[in-house]
């Protein structure tokens, strides 16, 4: 199970290949992230841990964002110019559900959130996917966002993963959350533990 949730995570850090760097920058802020909840503005939104659940520390993100940045490694954070910026991340204590909660800059600001789905269900299937659904409109904290689920088969069983993105200026807000059948009510309970700002 646990490579099952790496090899999860590690699709989608690997979807967020459109990234960029635009003019839209300094009205980016990241959110506050505390112990058992997480608040943004500029998302507009809040999340307050549900029983059973945990959640990454800033260390832990930190630690994430600086694996692909060398400027951060060395302690220097702007997230304002970051690519991809993950806001947090919360993870029932069995590891399924999850939920990441990323910004990322789009190479061309000009792009569509449809073209965004495009890219990145290409890209999900090349990297062994093993279908991805036609994209369907959704409502989460309040606000109307776009979510396209991906399935993928390994060790014997089937995770899902559902992408609930919009474009917001030039960045794309996305909430990746994973699940099993099993688990199905339970992440719905868990999109359910965001509210509007």
């Amino acid at each position: 199970m646990k490579k099952l949730v790496s090899m999860l995570l590690a699709v989608t850090l690997c979807v967020t290949v459109l990234i960029g760097c635009s003019s839209d920058d300094n009205k980016y802020e990241k959110g506050i992230l505390s112990e058992n909840s997480f608040e943004s503005k500029f998302l507009d939104l809040r999340f307050t841990l549900p029983e059973g659940y945990i959640m990454a520390t800033e260390a832990d993100i930190k630690e994430m964002i600086a694996a692909d940045n060398e400027n951060v490694a060395q302690g220097k954070i702007d997230y304002a110019l970051l690519s991809t910026v993950y806001e947090m991340m919360a993870s029932h204590v069995t590891n399924n559900p999850n939920v990441i909660v990323m910004s990322e800059k789009l190479t061309f600001s000009n792009m569509t959130i449809e073209q965004y789905f495009e890219a990145s269900a290409k890209q999900l299937t090349e990297m062994g996917v093993t279908s991805v659904s036609a994209i369907q409109d959704t409502t989460l904290a309040g606000n109307t966002f776009q979510k396209m689920t991906a399935v993928i088969e390994a060790y014997g069983m089937s995770m899902y993963q559902d992408y609930v993105l919009r474009k917001q200026g030039n960045r794309v807000i996305g909430f990746v959350f994973t699940y099993t059948s099993d688990t199905k009510s339970e992440v719905e309970a868990l999109a359910d533990a965001f509210t509007k700002y």
